[in-house]
């Protein structure tokens, strides 16, 4: 057998990288410099260069901090007034790309308002690249080599990896255990390709892709079916076509005919559910394992996102590992 390893972003956060948009979120709140907070036109607290985010900070009586969201006057704001509404009544932040998936079909008959969320979430892909350059992709230390065979552990000899589907933007952690590979070649296929489908930070020749990633529903049918290009900038469908990464994909799914999934830190949500599906319902594709951090709940919420995916339960259950035969995936920590 050969194997596809998926890599979300679970693995960095289980190596302690701060990834989370709970993260991203305080960077944006707090660390942004030179983008940074200071009185503005709008008489509180925004980002000069953006007309997006103004809002001000109180602490609420018990827990977090609760924000006050206000849009200067010229320029309404819809997605970062909806996130902050959102962790004002919730306390915690949502996905940001079902966000704006949600307000994109709220909107499509209002052009202006699409107009201002397609500007607003430009500007968020700006803050999310600036945070990830300069907060989490500066040289990492060494992390602690106890782990290090990760992605190798339980290989049978008889298996070789065939490829690794890296869903990040972050690189550091998967060639971290990939600098190992000159002691193991012997797990490698000789077709063994690396791809980083959502492209690399400061590479714009694989720019980094961020948006909506269910095309299959028929929410998005009748959304496409409107004829209005600018309802679909956002979709990972058409951002896929920038690259040749896509079709490098396809062709791994090609190179043998029986091989094996294995899922480590990726949720399996809505947001990348077409591409998932053209992995999970490939007829090469045999067996998928979900390795999961934690309790049994966290394997199987996840086999709830997987099944949503599938157009066909019984193709999913024939393909999933059972949780008695998963394996665990450890949290590492910084040296």
């Amino acid at each position: 057998m050969n194997k596809i390893i998926i890599i979300g972003n679970g693995f960095d956060l289980a190596h302690g990288l701060k990834t989370s948009y709970k993260d991203l979120m305080e960077f944006i709140i707090e660390d942004a410099n030179p983008i940074g907070i200071k009185e503005g036109n709008c008489g509180v607290k925004h980002y000069p260069n953006s007309n997006f985010i103004a809002f001000k900070q109180k602490p609420r009586q018990l827990g977090n901090t609760e924000y006050e969201f206000t849009s200067c006057p010229k320029h309404s704001s819809i997605f970062f007034k909806e996130l902050f509404n959102h962790y004002n009544k919730y306390e915690k932040w949502i996905d940001l790309e079902s966000l704006y998936y949600r307000l994109l079909r709220k909107n499509l008959s209002l052009p202006e308002n699409i107009d201002i969320l397609n500007r607003e979430f430009d500007h968020l892909k700006n803050l999310l690249q600036k945070y990830l350059k300069e907060k989490v992709e500066n040289p990492l230390p060494d992390f602690n080599r106890d782990f290090r065979d990760c992605i190798f552990e339980n290989t049978e000899i008889d298996e070789k990896i065939l490829g690794i589907i890296n869903f990040n933007y972050t690189k550091k952690t998967v060639a971290y255990h990939l600098q190992f590979a000159k002691y193991k070649s012997n797990f490698y296929h000789e077709n063994f390709q690396l791809i980083n489908i959502h492209g690399d930070l400061n590479n714009s020749l694989n720019p980094i892709i961020f948006g909506y990633g269910d095309d299959n529903s028929e929410e998005y049918n009748k959304i496409q079916n409107l004829e209005k290009d600018y309802l679909l900038k956002n979709f990972k469908t058409f951002q896929y076509l920038q690259t040749s990464n896509y079709h490098r994909l396809l062709s791994l799914l090609e190179v043998e005919k029986n091989i094996n999934i294995e899922i480590i830190g990726h949720s399996c949500g809505l947001t990348d559910k077409t591409l998932l599906k053209t992995i999970f319902q490939h007829p090469n594709i045999k067996k998928i394992e979900y390795r999961y951090h934690g309790g049994e709940q966290n394997y199987f919420n996840n086999i709830y996102n997987i099944s949503r995916i599938f157009d066909d339960n019984v193709l999913m259950r024939k393909k999933l590992i059972n949780l008695t035969l998963t394996r665990k995936v450890p949290r590492y920590n910084l040296l």
